[in-house]
């Protein structure tokens, strides 16, 4: 008898004492381990999914600590830097009030630096450090939010924080291999097995080559994801979808810098536990960007399906066009019905020889700058607006300025070295100049004095030569720590504190003109009215979908239909580059016309496409179309009217069939040759799409 009640009180009570390291509802299962903290279980109820595959690989968080001796570090004279949640034991864990609470003191250093290699009991002699760790998660619907804690009692600094960090992620379900997808300029979408903790690899910066500051890992039409709501100030994500190291992973790094004495809580995170694929997170998101940080709308490009690019000068100096023949160029591409115009190589010097920055300086050669002011006068009258070249973020350090000006103007590692490998910014190491020049370049720091320099030469590029609109090449593109000694501001800062000066100040003065940014993410973007983000042809729709208040630009070369076809249809402008920028469309007459075609279509459509934000599919029902179809739904918030692009990629007809969600009786299709009529619409709507024609068909809201 006595055994019966005993195994009954057990049965009782084991369940509670469980329950201290759970937290669900009718939608989620969070389980963190008792022992070490990692999340061990991510369920989603309505499929009976766990994301976590392994759960001997899950981990709840990291700290990164700067090695004091960098010069032993160099000679790889090492000693452990990092303190891992996986091999910590956890204080206390527990529930109360609907909050999951993870306490963790006294914090181990690891013994080995490689944060995928695991440390053994009793393999690390350093003393356990003052550092006090608190996770909490609380339950809203589908989401987990979740915060993490740091009291930092220790006399070091920590410098990195990786929270959460989602780790022996499941690979497939129901057949469906994972993959993640990402906000990224580059690529988006990340399959098989990658490599982490490489350069342009599994390591994407926030506000750099990510955009925004999310990242999902699906599976089919399900899975997880980690939304930030933070200022847009240096971070990363880490994704990695498994190989020799371990298991699929997605993180959120932090880089807050928390000093000796200091106490820090990271921005509110949100872990997504969705029945559907990436557009859920990137939605989400987007409504809370809108809410809080209310992004302003540019309405530069309203009008235009894009821009031409043309490169006057090449890097070794070989002249194009004279200042003279701009006119000619402008001609060129108001033939294809465009009348913006990128102009690069403008300078009296390009390439590696040019001392910039104080080498934003007229070629005499080519017209000198008093001709250049009276030609961008000539142009702006006839509605050509010309957009030159500037270029605020490398100093070419073999100059005579730089040896006085390096020390203060430029980001700076630890070590205060200057040469920071262009690589980790997206671009090659043979760009922008060859690989020869590479060294010669440091990237200037926008919190230092130069940003005073830069805003007096953007003031004397209007005075001087007439500017009216500024290509700012490189902005955007970069988001590194910097350590220089004579910044008055946190290393992971200087981006978000700097270009509010300096990009605030190029808005002041150029506040009629084109602010173009070469990067496209959470900060330039309050500043720019496009950005000029090169190819954009793999999963555009991320970006469309995620950013809809500023538009951004995809290379399009002479006789590419499906690419300029493609780029409308996601809304996107289009850059036409004809042979990189050192030739014209003149002698593509039919493809010149089918943009101009396109360029009327958009000026027909303004409150169904060009005044509306791209929505992707949502308010198509069903959809009958080939693969060479492009179908993109439109919403405009103010007027509440929808649109419908469809663009055929394809040489030959094709048609397509489609039903709407809240269908009204009629719509308003517009072809490309310029007629439009009234179509009916219910049940469903069909059309005939001729080869590389786009349409676009206009709703009105039901009376």
């Amino acid at each position: 008898m006595r055994t019966l009640i005993l195994t009954l009180l057990l049965a009782g009570i084991l369940p509670l004492l469980a329950a201290d390291n759970v937290i669900e509802n009718d939608i989620v299962r969070l389980e963190v381990s008792p022992q070490n903290g990692s999340i061990i279980h991510l369920v989603d109820k309505r499929t009976n999914t766990d994301y976590i595959g392994n759960p001997a690989q899950s981990r709840l968080f990291r700290l990164a600590l700067p090695n004091p001796d960098y010069t032993a570090r160099l000679q790889a004279v090492t000693r452990p830097r990092e303190i891992r949640s996986q091999e910590q034991k956890v204080a206390s864990v527990g529930v109360e009030n609907g909050v999951l609470t993870v306490r963790f003191r006294k914090l181990q250093l690891a013994a080995r630096q490689n944060a995928f290699v695991e440390t053994t009991q009793g393999e690390t002699s350093e003393a356990p450090r003052n550092i006090d760790v608190t996770a909490t998660f609380r339950l809203n619907g589908s989401h987990i939010l979740a915060h993490l804690e740091v009291d930092n009692r220790a006399a070091e600094q920590i410098s990195e924080v990786t929270f959460p960090w989602l780790s022996g992620l499941k690979d497939t379900a129901g057949g469906q291999r994972a993959k993640a997808v990402i906000p990224s300029l580059a690529q988006k979408s990340v399959t098989g097995v990658t490599v982490r903790f490489r350069p342009g690899g599994g390591v994407k910066s926030y506000p750099a080559l990510l955009a925004t500051s999310w990242v999902n890992y699906e599976l089919g039409n399900q899975g997880v994801g980690i939304e930030v709501r933070t200022a847009p100030e240096t971070q990363s994500t880490t994704v990695s979808m498994g190989g020799a190291g371990g298991g699929p992973l997605i993180t959120w790094d932090f880089n807050p810098h928390i000093p000796g004495q200091g106490r820090w809580t990271s921005p509110d995170v949100v872990i997504h536990v969705h029945n559907s694929d990436w557009h859920t997170i990137a939605a989400e998101h987007r409504e809370w960007q809108r809410q809080q940080a209310a992004p302003p709308r540019s309405d530069a490009f309203d009008s235009a399906i894009g821009f031409a690019t043309y490169r006057l000068k090449r890097d070794d100096n070989t002249v194009n066009w004279s200042y003279d023949e701009i006119p000619k160029l402008a001609e060129a591409a108001k033939s294809a019905g465009i009348r913006k115009l990128v102009i690069e190589g403008w300078r009296e010097r390009e390439g590696p020889g040019n001392p910039s920055p104080f080498g934003e300086i007229a070629d005499p050669r080519m017209g000198g700058g008093a001709r250049l002011k009276t030609l961008i006068a000539q142009m702006q009258q006839q509605g050509i607006e010309l957009v030159f070249a500037f270029h605020p973020t490398l100093m070419n350090m073999a100059t005579e300025q730089s040896q006085t000006l390096a020390r203060r103007w430029v980001v700076r590692s630890r070590t205060q070295g200057t040469q920071l490998s262009t690589s980790y910014i997206f671009i090659s190491q043979d760009y922008p100049y060859e690989e020869i020049g590479a060294h010669y370049w440091a990237q200037l720091d926008p919190a230092s004095p130069a940003t005073d320099y830069l805003l007096k030469e953007a003031k004397r590029l209007k005075d001087e030569y007439g500017f009216r609109n500024l290509f700012l090449r490189g902005v955007g593109q970069p988001s590194f720590l910097s350590y220089n000694q004579d910044d008055a501001v946190p290393p992971q800062k200087i981006y978000a504190v700097g270009y509010e000066r300096f990009l605030g100040g190029l808005k002041k003065l150029y506040s009629d003109g084109i602010l173009m940014t070469e990067g496209y993410n959470d900060l330039v973007n309050r500043w720019s009215s496009v950005g000029y983000t090169w190819d954009q042809s793999e999963d555009a729709e991320v970006l469309s979908w995620s950013m809809p208040w500023i538009p951004f630009s995809n290379d399009v070369e002479a006789l590419d239909y499906e690419k300029a076809n493609a780029s409308f249809a996601r809304k996107i402008l289009i850059n036409l580059m004809v042979d990189g920028g050192d030739g014209t469309v003149e002698r593509y007459t039919d493809f010149a016309r089918h943009l101009k075609a396109l360029q009327s279509l958009k000026e027909a459509t303004a409150p169904y496409y060009a005044n509306a934000e791209f929505r992707d599919h949502d308010g198509l029902k069903k959809l009958t179309a080939d693969s060479q179809v492009i179908a993109a739904a439109f919403e405009n918030r103010s007027s509440k009217q929808h649109g419908v692009v469809l663009a055929n990629l394809s040489k030959q007809k094709q048609r397509v069939s489609l039903e709407l969600d809240h269908t009204p009786a009629k719509g308003r299709l517009f072809r490309l040759a310029g007629e439009s009529k009234e179509v009916e619409l219910a049940p469903q709507f069909s059309v005939e799409l001729e080869p590389r024609e786009v349409v676009v068909l206009g709703l009105d809201p039901t009376q």
